[in-house]
């Protein structure tokens, strides 16, 4: 079942992502195997996977909880084999009443402190 208000948070969500000029994709679903609601290419090699959530409570660690699974997923996913990506898993959950440039980006510390490794390492040393 389809739930329109999401539908309608990832499409805007993409479009920013797409007007500040990272390649983005709304991704179908998989259940168990679902990979994020969508992927944002950072870099040729670095993507996120994006667990998006449009809902009146909002509920920090069970997105957090599944955008950590369905990164692990794109990750060992076949395309990825070839593709040879690294998928960073964030929650960005919907403010009420606000923008969806003002909605929240959630992630654990370590992801956090893990990305910015990878693009320092890639790009200062």
């Amino acid at each position: 079942m389809s739930n329109p208000k999401g539908t309608r948070f990832e499409t805007a969500l993409v479009r920013a992502f797409l007007e500040e000029g990272f390649p983005s994709e709304r991704k179908r679903l998989r259940g168990s195997q679902d990979e994020g609601d969508l992927h944002v290419d950072v870099t040729p090699w670095l993507s996120l996977a994006v667990e998006a959530r449009d809902r009146g409570v909002m509920a920090p660690g069970v997105a957090v909880d599944k955008a950590v699974q369905e990164a692990t997923n794109a990750c060992s996913s076949t395309l990825n084999d070839i593709e040879q990506k690294h998928y960073y898993p964030v929650a960005i959950l919907k403010r009420r009443g606000y923008n969806v440039r003002e909605s929240y980006v959630v992630m654990p510390v370590y992801v956090l402190l893990g990305l910015l490794s990878e693009l320092r390492n890639r790009y200062l040393q």
